[in-house]
Parts: C-alpha cells; structure tokens; sequence
C-alpha cells in the first residue's frame, strides 16, 4: 500500500476563551500549547 493511499485525517478540537468548543481538520497531532495563546483568521 503507498502512503498516498494512507489517511492521514487528523481531527482535533479547539476551545475558545469563553468554552466554546469548535472541531475540525488539523495538521498537527501533538498539543501546541498548554496556556491559551491567540486565534489568528489569515485570510
């Protein structure tokens, strides 16, 4: 089987200020913080 063939589909979930809680696609599977750090929309 080649890697392309894989799923690779990571999903993690991302929680707000307020607790509000959004899940969706992610390109990392290891935690990125433990404190809260900035929302960024780079549009």
């Amino acid at each position: 089987m080649a890697a392309s063939d894989t799923d690779r589909r990571i999903v993690d979930k991302l929680v707000l200020g307020n607790y509000e809680e959004h899940v969706g696609n992610a390109i990392n599977p290891f935690f990125s913080s433990v404190k809260p750090v900035p929302l960024v929309y780079g549009k």
